[in-house]
């Protein structure tokens, strides 16, 4: 609800005020304007002589219906609940499916990476080769350690 003061209240906090579901604060200052304000006043008389006599809907049960729904709502109270749990299970294999096969697409499928491969595999290569020429390099000084010694 804006200020009162300013504006003349609506029908809708006219009628949360009817149904009692506006808060204190709000209440207090409509009630300040509805006794000073004529016209919304008159709205305010209009609408609840309007709401008095608009009959709202009963529902009446007969005793065999009230006991059949009482009957069913036990029945499905008492009832275990189905665990959910099957459905964590169902989207933890999806999202590991789906991660799997990111994983271990073919190289057309990512454009870019089929020639990052090869590379990768002749890296691997030339460091296969250098640790050998080290590895040989090392046996070289060690046979000249042993000749010397």
């Amino acid at each position: 609800m804006k200020d009162l003061g300013t504006r003349h209240s609506c029908k809708e906090d006219l009628l949360l005020y009817y149904y009692g579901e506006l808060a204190d604060l709000q209440r207090r200052e409509l009630e300040k304007h509805l006794a000073g304000c004529e016209r919304c006043d008159n709205e305010w008389q209009q609408l609840r002589r309007s709401l008095k006599e608009m009959a709202l809907p009963t529902i009446e049960l007969d005793p065999v219906e009230t006991k059949r729904f009482a009957a069913r709502v036990a029945e499905r109270a008492q009832r275990p609940r189905r665990s959910k749990l099957w459905l964590w299970g169902g989207a933890l294999t999806a999202c590991s499916i789906l991660a799997l096969s990111l994983m271990a697409r073919p190289p057309e499928l990512a454009p870019g990476q089929g020639t990052s491969l090869v590379a990768d595999a002749a890296m691997v290569q030339d460091l296969d080769l250098l640790q050998n020429m080290e590895l040989l390099e090392e046996l070289d000084l060690l046979q000249g350690l042993e000749g010397q010694g």
